[in-house]
């Protein structure tokens, strides 16, 4: 740093260091101190909010299966998210919750016998991550405009899948707890 000049004198470079720099030092310790109790407080009320709400609500407070509905649009064209979608569903209904997949736009395609058995990742292939999800007590309702945009006709269906009408879709969407788009 250089030297600075006030009036007509010039002062040291330290000279601001000295004087600036100790006040400096003194505002920053207390915004840094500020900062902490303001940080702290505001963590403590967010803890006091996670606490006081429950993730799954209706499975912890005794009260039956929590109910999701898994809102499915993806599938062959898209098998990173279908087979996510398959796998917590399967995860879900292990776990205790009433499980529904509502297939959509692509995901209906996932359903249809006549498309051959794929794999994005892991150890399980759709067929089997969807033979696992029937078997554990998950339905499979399929969106009918959907289906027919695509050729699928009730008698394409995996079994223990159902083509569903607007009205079955607007019940299972109001009694879930959650729903989960993929």
């Amino acid at each position: 740093m250089s030297a600075m000049r006030r009036g007509g004198e010039y002062l040291p470079p330290n000279w601001f260091m000295r004087t600036f720099g100790t006040l400096s030092s003194s505002l920053t310790a207390v915004f840094f101190g500020a900062s902490l109790l303001l940080g702290g407080a505001l963590g403590a009320i967010g803890l006091a909010c996670v606490k006081s709400e429950s993730l799954v609500p209706a499975a912890q407070a005794g009260q039956g299966k929590s109910s999701v509905v898994i809102n499915l649009k993806q599938g062959t064209n898209d098998l990173r998210a279908a087979t996510m979608a398959m796998e917590l569903a399967v995860e879900l209904l292990d776990k205790g919750a009433k499980v529904t997949i509502y297939a959509n736009l692509e995901g209906v395609r996932l359903f249809d016998v006549r498309q051959p058995d794929q794999r994005c990742a892991g150890d399980q292939s759709i067929n089997q991550l969807y033979r696992r999800f029937v078997a554990g007590g998950g339905t499979v309702l399929v969106c009918p405009l959907c289906a027919e945009v695509v050729g699928i006709r009730p008698a394409n269906l995996r079994e223990g899948t159902r083509l569903g009408s607007m009205s079955d879709v607007a019940d299972v969407m109001l009694a879930a707890d959650q729903v989960i788009d993929y």
